[in-house]
């Protein structure tokens, strides 16, 4: 388990390559997480996440480097869904929202009958606020988010 996304997400194709565990990245809805994103106190890279992400994934550095805040971070999700979805069946995606509605559903894939540690500590995650942030960050998705809408056809 791991918590740090960036971190996380940088190292999956090596930690792919090993056999004997299975890889399960939970994902959230892009617009309610790049909302939270914004609420954070520091820039995102600085939330617990290595300063030196370049030498893991320099893509994702780039994509916090280019455009305005909102464009950077709707990059950033797609990198991540775009990086699962490469690795096809070696990663099983699942968004949070369907965890949180079956929390079996990880204990499913592991071949377990308890619900992890991990799944019994998520969160709901409040409804989102109409905002003019949000509106943008839809249409940026919209407009940009070919992975992101593979999770979440509310954004086509």
């Amino acid at each position: 388990a791991m918590r740090q996304t960036t971190l996380f997400t940088s190292v999956l194709p090596v930690l792919s390559s090993f056999a004997g565990f299975r890889i399960v990245a939970v994902i959230r809805h892009p617009v309610a997480l790049c909302l939270s994103w914004l609420r954070l106190s520091q820039p995102l890279l600085s939330q617990g996440n290595p300063p030196g992400i370049a030498r893991f994934w320099p893509e994702a550095l780039a994509a916090l480097q280019g455009g305005n805040l909102l464009e950077q971070y709707v990059a950033l999700y797609e990198l991540y869904v775009q990086r699962y979805h490469a690795l096809g069946d070696a990663v099983t995606v699942l968004r949070h929202e369907d965890v949180l509605a079956d929390p079996l559903c990880v204990s499913r894939l592991l071949g377990r009958e308890d619900v992890p540690k991990a799944v019994a500590r998520l969160q709901p995650v409040a409804p989102m606020q109409a905002s003019a942030q949000a509106e943008a960050l839809q249409q940026l998705f919209r407009k940009t988010g070919v992975y992101a809408k593979l999770y979440y056809p509310d954004l086509r």
